[in-house]
């Protein structure tokens, strides 16, 4: 059933329609003139709406090296942060001349890359999607798994080696027990707490994986985990470390030819995955894409990725605390859409250093992402509420054309408990056309994605909606810009 819905200030004048008077009240023509678009008609009113002033965002800007050489252009190398150092550690990858076994550091405060020297012989052998995780109180990179390709053919890896910052030399362990399979296109992370690196999936000609195991530096020994649940096989998926939560997240990936979309956590404690279930929006499906951790807002900031059809220059941040996706929206020009890039998340300088990927080519420019404040960009500045206080932000970005965030607050208060929240989009006539969101909600502020389309999947004409909150008597309208 349809709900009309109330606009302040709207009166049917007379001799003109309901839909006359909200066009006045807009500041539109009541009468649309031939060949006049629904796409110049909401561009022209954009002005007079002001809905996106004001609005902070994300600065990309692009790094030029100050001195010396740098890495051959490569996509899906292996990256660390040695955060005591200041530099980032980068580890072979694919280049247009084939796959790579070189090793690099990037000064974060100077930006200039030096390459480590290490004999030939004594390196890991060249692969790309290698596994590199950084164990900080022993200053070392671990590096497992991977793939090459060369005039041999296609092989994988899953020998295990350790390079010392401190002495400069690699050297290759020799796990004792069971080893996991071959692979590529696996994710590790490093647990500081049981020393280990733990990892999951993959992919080889096997097949795709859907283990996780668990790899004890200490020990030198392999130990497969066998949690009760798990995300299902896939490979070219991404992860991080929530230090704060003392798990590993992992999003995305592919499974047959389909990418994925969906957010993991694995509780390192208890070594069992739990499924994160956003309500709505988010990047999508995508692989190779790349993520850091951003300790400070306790989220994982996604930038680009492919989704099988087109690589992607989004950047997304999944916020850990409310479980929601927010789209960042960066000011400037950015790198170029891309898929198999690294990042490193520099907790000092509270920024997201990307290096490499594929684009038009193999690349080997820098990015630095600075400014970060996710709930700004989603919804302007952070809402001026009191605890407990009932709000619905105007959304962001504004107007948009493909998903656009919408913050709410849900009050704690005696009565509530039982109370069902509803967040809804409706046309200027307030007929119903999405319900985003009908549920018994938790208190405090939460995101939701509106993707412009209707109950039935269809994406509506560009124009002025109306998006509503209800909540235990209270409610709350807003204007949002959809434009095709």
């Amino acid at each position: 059933m349809s709900v009309r819905l109330p606009v302040e200030g709207v009166v049917p004048e007379s001799g003109g329609s309901r839909r006359d008077s909200v066009r006045r009240r807009f500041g539109l023509p009541t009468t649309q003139k031939p060949g006049f678009s629904r796409r110049v008609l909401a561009v022209a009113v954009l002005a007079s709406l002001c809905l996106s002033e004001g609005l902070a965002a994300q600065v990309w800007r692009e790094v030029t090296p100050s001195d010396g050489e740098s890495p051959f252009p490569r996509r899906t190398a292996g990256a660390v942060l040695d955060a005591d150092g200041q530099r980032m550690i980068l580890f072979a990858g694919r280049g247009s001349g084939g796959d790579l076994n070189d090793l690099w550091s990037l000064d974060l405060a100077t930006h200039t890359w030096t390459r480590i020297e290490t004999p030939r012989n004594s390196r890991p052998p060249p692969r790309f999607t290698p596994n590199t995780v950084y164990d900080q109180r022993d200053r070392r990179l671990l590096m497992w798994a991977g793939r090459k390709v060369d005039s041999e053919g296609s092989g994988f890896f899953n020998d295990v080696w350790d390079f010392s910052l401190d002495t400069g030399v690699w050297t290759e362990l020799a796990p004792t027990g069971r080893l996991p399979e071959r692979r590529y296109g696996n994710v590790s992370i490093f647990d500081p707490f049981t020393r280990s690196m733990v990892t999951f999936a993959g992919f080889t000609d096997l097949g795709r994986f859907n283990d996780t195991w668990r790899f004890a530096v200490d020990s030198v020994a392999w130990q497969e985990l066998t949690p009760s649940t798990d995300p299902g096989q896939r490979c070219l998926h991404t992860a991080v470390h929530d230090t704060r939560d003392h798990r590993m997240i992992i999003f995305g990936g592919q499974r047959g030819s389909a990418t994925l979309a969906d957010i993991w956590s694995f509780d390192l404690a208890t070594d069992q995955w739990r499924e994160l279930t956003p309500e709505q929006g988010g990047p999508g499906g995508r692989r190779y894409a790349a993520s850091v951790y951003d300790s400070r807002r306790h989220g994982v900031v996604v930038i680009g990725g492919g989704d099988g059809e087109e690589t992607k220059g989004d950047v997304w941040f999944f916020d850990l605390d409310s479980e929601s996706w927010l789209p960042l929206i960066t000011d400037g020009s950015g790198p170029e859409a891309r898929d198999g890039a690294v990042a490193v998340y520099v907790e000092s300088q509270d920024r997201v250093v990307l290096f490499g990927g594929t684009a038009d080519g193999h690349q080997n420019d820098l990015w630095s992402l600075e400014e970060l404040n996710p709930v700004a960009t989603a919804v302007g500045e952070p809402p001026d509420v009191q605890p407990g206080a009932f709000a619905l932000e105007q959304n962001y970005p504004n107007p948009f054309n493909s998903q656009t965030a919408i913050v709410y607050t849900i009050p704690n208060f005696s009565g509530s408990s039982s109370a069902t929240m509803r967040l809804s989009i409706h046309d200027l006539l307030g007929q119903e056309i999405r319900t985003l969101v009908a549920r018994v909600p938790r208190p405090g502020h939460q995101v939701t994605v509106w993707d412009g389309k209707d109950h039935s999947g269809a994406v509506v004409s560009s124009g002025i909606y109306l998006y509503r909150l209800e909540f235990a008597g209270l409610s709350s309208t807003r204007k949002l810009l959809f434009l095709q």
